[in-house]
């Protein structure tokens, strides 16, 4: 009996067991993302999971014994999948199917057998995958890779060809392709006769053609587009006001669209493409066709441009001459051919002496060309680059942009070199980089500064009592003494330091600047006397009155006067000049000093930084910060033995903002 009762109790724990783990089993695959379902040999639903009933809309009740085609349509078209299935062990592929609210929608469907303890096929299962979202991010994967397909085609076009007429006729087609629409056309402003001119059409209905083959710019719809620069868009002309010219043609044009063709800050013509049949225009329809309307607009201007240019070489060279940034032509074997006025000016040379020279002689230093050179300008150069260099014989860092060139077979000819100097706009952005530093360090400075102040007063303090109790003393007094203008320095420097780090608010007004440049040579007086230094001050003819705070200015003379003073330990001349432009005063301060060594000239404004030993180093950072405060500029030249000059720019009658 004992034994029995073990048995049966082992055969009930073994049953929980069981059932545990089932039940587990069950919630797990109902708790599954992607759908289950089990279905007998016949094909008839036994089982199926929560993610089944959620994606189709069935509850389990309406499943339950259907067959299989009421989740998989194409089971009732082709009853051999079953069979076919079990030779095969499964199946797998993608299907379209149906919700019980009867939207249709993809699926990947991957069935396999389920077998008994004897092999024995019991039971179909199949997992369901929702497609839906993937092929929807397909399909504007391939809508979006079109779009940038026809948009890289018309620029491809633009950039490989001065045919106007090939370029609108690509765009069109374009347009037309991608928005699945019929017909389309492009007009041209003709400026003398104040018309648009159909330049290009694509299925254009006769009647149509011919009633808008060249239209007044204050006529129909095309007028009305071209003046307001705003795109017209209907889904059917019949429902819309605005195009009841076109609609009373009665040509069959349902859905129609216009945008103008925009060349930088003035319109050129027009774009319209339409259908038969109505059509709703999404939006990324109309970014694209507004986007290839301003590259087709670009490309009628630059045709057009290219046309005067060949109508009157005068006024093509004159134009050439006129552009700013230094050019030049090169033949196919990179010789120049042509040069403009501002690349001569720049070598300062004549145009003779460049011309058939090849362009590795004339811009690069030592005539070796920089890792830029061939891909740049190499004989299989077919698209424009753009190049930051700085190893040209022409001083500074440009931006040297080559386009290729071309005859009308499409050959390459030869190539144009375009320089922008950007030096300035590099000098700034490492300005504002050495702002942002010297902010910093301004900052972290104050609070040492400040740190340094209390503990100075009481050392100071205590050394004063010290001071007066050393009477007797007179080698104790003496390292007071000296203890205290240790003391005195560092206060000195500590004031410079939040000088520098907090300066005050300048209180502008107008004040004219030769009575502060006399001012301030009466402080340092005593100073230029004692190292005799001479000063020859040329003061401007008339009055020159600046915004400018009296006080601070007066502070910068100062330290650049004392500056130039501890340059000349032996004597020399302090020349001061003050002259006016039309947009700035300038003061010009230049001394017969030692001169500033090279690797120091670019370092002198930076806080601390000095070549003398009683020096703080925060003379000439006061400056510079006072300056920047006054939006006035201060430029330095020196040469060691010849002396330093200081080129200060005030702004003329500008008013700042406190």
């Amino acid at each position: 009996m004992p034994n029995r009762l073990v048995i049966v109790e082992q055969e009930a724990s073994a049953r929980a067991a069981l059932e545990k783990t089932l039940t587990f089993l069950s919630h797990a695959v109902d708790s599954a993302y992607d759908g289950i379902v089990i279905a007998d040999l016949n094909g008839r639903i036994t089982y199926t999971n929560r993610a089944v009933r959620e994606l189709f809309g069935y509850e389990m009740d309406e499943l339950i014994g259907k067959g299989v085609e009421v989740l998989n349509p194409a089971y009732a078209e082709n009853r051999e999948m079953i069979p076919a299935m079990l030779e095969k062990d499964g199946w797998s592929g993608e299907a379209m199917t149906i919700k019980k609210s009867g939207g249709w929608f993809p699926i990947f469907l991957s069935t396999s057998l389920v077998r008994d303890e004897a092999g024995r096929p019991v039971a179909i299962m199949g997992i369901v995958k929702d497609l839906s979202e993937i092929k929807q991010a397909e399909a504007e994967v391939a809508r979006r890779n079109l779009e940038l397909s026809a948009l890289n085609h018309v620029a491809w076009a633009i950039s490989q060809s001065l045919d106007l007429d090939e370029i609108v006729t690509i765009a069109l087609d374009r347009v037309i392709e991608v928005t699945g629409l019929e017909m389309g056309a492009v007009h041209v402003l003709d400026a003398e006769r104040a018309e648009l001119v159909m330049m290009a059409s694509d299925h254009l209905p006769g009647e149509y053609a011919r009633v808008i083959g060249r239209v007044k710019i204050n006529e129909n719809v095309l007028g009305q587009v071209f003046q307001s620069g705003q795109p017209i868009y209907a889904e059917d002309i019949s429902r819309d006001p605005r195009l009841g010219q076109i609609a009373a043609l009665n040509l069959g044009v349902a859905a129609f669209a216009m945008v103008p063709l925009r060349a930088r800050d003035r319109i050129v013509g027009t774009m319209s493409v339409g259908s038969r049949q109505a059509h709703r225009f999404a939006e990324h329809e109309i970014d694209l066709i507004v986007t290839i309307g301003h590259q087709v607009g670009l490309a009628v201007e630059k045709a057009q441009l290219f046309h005067q240019v060949s109508q009157d070489k005068r006024e093509w060279e004159d134009t050439f001459d006129a552009i700013t940034d230094p050019i030049s032509v090169q033949d196919a074997s990179g010789r120049i051919i042509r040069v403009n006025r501002a690349l001569v000016e720049r070598l300062r040379t004549s145009p003779d002496q460049l011309i058939g020279q090849t362009w590795q002689a004339v811009f690069i230093r030592n005539g070796q060309a920089g890792t830029w050179g061939d891909r740049l300008l190499g004989p299989d150069q077919v698209e424009p680059v753009v190049e930051e260099v700085n190893d040209l014989v022409i001083e500074g860092t440009f931006l040297l942009s080559a386009f290729p060139r071309f005859d009308d077979r499409r050959e390459r000819i030869g190539s144009v070199l375009v320089l922008r100097d950007i030096t300035e706009h590099r000098r700034l952005e490492e300005e504002i980089r050495r702002m942002d530093r010297l902010s910093s360090l301004g900052e972290l400075s104050a609070g040492i500064a400040h740190e340094i102040r209390n503990p100075l007063s009481s050392v100071k303090l205590d050394a004063q009592l010290l001071a007066r109790q050393l009477t007797a003393d007179e080698t104790q007094r003496k390292i007071v003494g000296n203890i205290l203008d240790a003391i005195q320095k560092i206060e000195g420097v500590v004031k410079n330091t939040l000088s520098y780090a907090r300066p005050e608010e300048p209180a502008f007004r107008f004040t004219e600047l030769t009575r502060v440049i006399e001012q301030s040579l009466g402080v340092v007086r005593r100073s230029l006397d004692k190292a005799k230094v001479q000063v020859e001050f040329d003061p401007p003819a008339r009055i020159l009155p600046v915004f400018v705070d009296p006080n601070q200015v007066q502070q910068v003379f100062v330290n650049i006067f004392l500056n130039a003073i501890h340059a000349m330990p032996a004597g020399g001349r302090l020349s001061i000049a003050v002259r006016a432009t039309t947009q700035t005063v300038d003061v010009r301060v230049a001394d017969t000093g030692v001169g500033i060594a090279p690797q120091n000239l670019s370092k002198i404004f930076n806080p601390f930084f000095t070549t003398r030993s009683q020096g703080t180093g925060l003379g000439l950072s006061i400056v510079q910060r006072i300056l920047e405060r006054h939006r006035a500029s201060i430029e330095v030249a020196s040469r060691v033995g010849d002396g330093t000059t200081f080129l200060i720019r005030f702004p003329l009658n500008a008013q700042h903002s406190t």
